[in-house]
């Protein structure tokens, strides 16, 4: 279990732990010739300050001024944080968490935002800014606005920025993502005496995240998942949580995890009910294997497309290639799914304390599909797996 963070409402937000990301970022910029880095209301400005973003819900909330809402980083001094009075006093942290190395800059209703924002980013420059970086979920009316008032800056989107300075995760960090896998875990293991073949993909899928909630979590860290596959009917891997009954002679696919504390974990395991194939059972080995190849890999210096590539060639040589149609993983920490990206594409070399999921799978539309996924964390002698559950064969 991680490290017991019971009364934290943002994990690893300490005041020296920012401090440092400030640091980081600084030195970041004047690499990159940035006179100021605009970071807007995102999961990036919960990370740099501590400012709690809001919980994904199918219906968005906006408010008056919110494009501007965000923190104005120079390359030293004290750093504004810019929210309206209603955002301020209603919402801005709700939960409680701690504002950490900024000042609050509040504007009203009949204030002229665009002159305040500008004034501001012009004292963090020090001058005319000539270069303004912004964050990859910055509002687009925040880039039109900068661009308006400083047309002689270039204002561009430093994303790679803020994203190598997530890569390595804290000691901190890596309790508090522990913890949320502590929690997929527990809600695993309890959901093999609740599953029936009775029960809809949907109702399974609601006990999942109700019982996480329970446990701890803010929320769901992403959509649950729960889908069948087998002989009965010709189904994609991507036709999810339908309201059909589970039944059986059908493999049970898990994809889900608990959001705690600005942190994420990321869990995925198959089931089958009643009597699996001999095809089934070798599939499910290679998925094993696949695991094991990809996490022996994971180790300082090896480039992300090649570890994928290793995991791969197992169910490659195994003659599954062609059902094992998407990446390995990808990193993970305050959000899902972060760069970098185990796959075809990304050549970022991995460097220790970056945290993964692997997660092979082989999905046969009516047939079976397969699928284990846990959580690694990269160290000189490969990958060490922060899930505790088992991930053997289960028949239910």
């Amino acid at each position: 279990m991680g490290l017991n963070t019971a009364n934290e409402v943002l994990a690893a937000n300490s005041l020296d732990e920012i401090s440092s990301r400030v640091g980081r970022l600084r030195r970041e910029m004047e690499k990159a010739s940035i006179d100021v880095f605009y970071v807007g209301h995102s999961t990036d400005l919960e990370y740099m300050a501590g400012i709690e973003r809001p919980i994904a819900t199918y219906g968005r909330t906006r408010f008056w001024a919110g494009w501007a809402i965000g923190a104005i980083y120079g390359r030293q001094g004290s750093v504004p944080l810019v929210v309206s009075r209603h955002f301020a006093g209603g919402h801005l942290n709700e939960g409680g968490a701690p504002i950490q190395g900024v000042d609050l800059k509040i504007v009203n209703e009949d204030d002229d935002v665009p002159a305040i924002v500008s004034k501001l980013v012009r004292e963090q420059a020090g001058g005319e800014p000539r270069r303004i970086a912004v964050n990859l979920d910055a509002p687009a009316e925040l880039v039109l606005n900068l661009g308006r008032a400083f047309p002689k800056a270039e204002v561009f989107i430093a994303a790679d920025v803020l994203a190598r300075l997530r890569y390595v995760k804290s000691p901190a960090e890596l309790d508090a993502i522990s913890a949320a896998c502590d929690i997929a875990d527990q809600v695993f293991t309890e959901s093999l005496e609740v599953l029936t073949p009775k029960m809809t993909e949907r109702g399974f899928a609601r006990w999942i995240d109700d019982r996480m909630g329970e446990l701890g979590a803010i929320a769901p860290s992403f959509h649950t998942g729960i889908w069948t596959m087998g002989p009965a009917e010709k189904r994609e891997a991507r036709e999810r949580l339908s309201r059909r009954e589970i039944g059986t002679n059908t493999s049970v696919n898990y994809d889900f995890g608990a959001g705690l504390k600005g942190y994420c974990s990321d869990f995925g395991r198959t089931v089958y009910m009643g009597r699996p194939s001999s095809r089934y059972r070798e599939a499910y080995a290679l998925v094993l294997a696949s695991q094991e190849a990809g996490r022996k890999a994971l180790r300082p210096g090896a480039s992300a497309r090649d570890v994928n590539a290793i995991a791969h060639k197992v169910i490659d040589d195994g003659g599954y290639g062609e059902f094992f149609w998407h990446r390995l993983g990808h990193a993970i920490g305050k959000d899902t799914h972060e760069p970098p990206f185990l796959e075809v594409v990304d050549d970022t070399h991995l460097a220790e304390g970056m945290v993964f999921t692997i997660e092979p799978s082989i999905f046969i539309p009516g047939e079976f599909g397969c699928r284990v996924e846990d959580v690694f964390v990269v160290t000189p002698s490969g990958g060490r797996r922060l899930n505790s559950v088992g991930a053997e064969l289960r028949v239910v």
